[in-house]
C-alpha cells in the first residue's frame, strides 16, 4: 500500500461531559454567592428596622437659669442694653420696663415700614434679629405703645394684642431672623378720627407671672423702634431693692416667681 494511502479516521474524544460538569460547578458557586449577598441584605434590613422602630432616647431637660443662685452678686443679675441707657428708678417711670436679666435674650429690631393703607387697616413691617437666644423656659413677647390719640389724653398707652394680628414673629424668633408683619385696624367707632400710628413704639419683653407683685415684672430685651415720627421712649429702668428681693425669690416668706413658659 502506498504511503499516501488514506488512513482510516478516528473520532476525537470530546470533553462535553467535563464542560457540563464545570458549568454545573460554576452555577452552584454563583448560587451560593447570591444566597450570601441576599442574606446580608436581609440582615441589614432587619437591623435597620429595629433601629427605626426603637423609641428615641430621652434627652435631659434643661432647667431655666432663673431664679438665680442665692450667692450670685447683685451686679451679675443684669444684662447689658446696647444702644439704650438704663434709667434710675423714679416714681414717674414706675411703668417703664425693667432692665433685662443676665439670662434674658437680646433682640435687635430695625427697618420699620408700611405699605399704603388698605381701607380701614394698616400693615406695618419690621425686621427682627436674635443676637442672644433665649434659654429654656424664657420666651420673648412683642410689646407696642401707641402714641396719644385724639380724645384720649396726652399719655401713650399699651396696644391690646387682640386689636391686631401678628405674622412671622414666632418663625423669626425660632430661625434667629426674619420679618414681622402687624395688621392693625385703624377704625375707631365713636372716637375722634382713625387710629394714629405715627410715633408708635415697638419693643420686645420677657415677663414673669407671679402673685407676689402688684404688676408682672416686664424686662425689656430689645431697643425700641418707632413707626413714623419719634414717640415717647420707654427706657429700661433699674430695679428697686424690693424688686430685687421679690424677683430673685430672696425675700423671706416670698415664693420664687413662676417663669412663664
Amino acid at each position: 500500500m502506498s504511503d499516501f494511502a488514506e488512513r482510516p479516521r478516528t473520532k476525537k474524544k470530546t470533553s462535553k461531559g467535563k464542560k457540563k460538569k464545570g458549568a454545573s460547578g460554576g452555577n452552584v458557586a454563583g448560587t451560593l454567592a447570591a444566597i450570601v449577598v441576599l442574606g446580608g441584605i436581609v440582615a441589614g434590613a432587619i437591623a435597620l428596622g429595629q433601629y427605626l422602630s426603637r423609641p428615641p432616647e430621652l434627652q435631659p431637660i434643661a432647667r431655666s437659669p432663673w431664679p438665680p443662685p442665692a450667692e450670685m452678686p447683685r451686679e451679675q443679675l443684669f444684662g447689658d442694653h446696647p444702644g439704650e441707657a438704663v434709667v434710675p428708678y423714679e416714681s414717674s417711670n414706675y411703668g417703664f420696663p425693667l432692665r433685662r436679666r443676665f439670662c434674658d435674650p437680646w433682640i435687635r429690631l430695625s427697618n420699620v415700614r408700611s405699605d399704603p393703607p388698605k381701607s380701614s387697616e394698616r400693615e406695618v413691617k419690621f425686621d427682627l434679629e436674635v443676637v442672644t437666644p433665649a434659654p429654656p423656659g424664657i420666651r420673648a413677647q412683642l410689646h407696642i405703645e401707641l402714641p396719644p390719640q385724639a380724645g384720649e389724653g396726652n399719655l401713650a398707652m399699651p396696644f391690646s394684642f387682640h386689636l391686631y394680628r401678628i405674622g412671622g414673629l414666632e418663625e423669626a424668633l425660632r430661625r434667629g431672623r426674619g420679618t414681622v408683619t402687624l395688621q392693625i385696624p385703624t377704625d375707631r367707632p365713636g372716637k375722634d378720627g382713625p387710629l394714629t400710628l405715627d410715633g408708635m413704639e415697638i419693643y420686645m419683653l420677657t415677663i414673669i407671672s407671679s402673685g407676689s407683685f402688684p404688676r408682672q415684672p416686664q424686662f425689656k430685651v430689645s431697643p425700641s423702634v418707632f413707626f413714623g415720627g419719634g414717640g415717647r421712649l420707654h427706657s429700661p429702668r433699674e430695679w428697686t431693692e424690693e424688686e430685687v428681693g421679690l424677683i430673685t425669690g430672696r425675700t423671706k416668706n416670698t415664693p420664687s416667681p413662676r417663669q412663664v413658659p
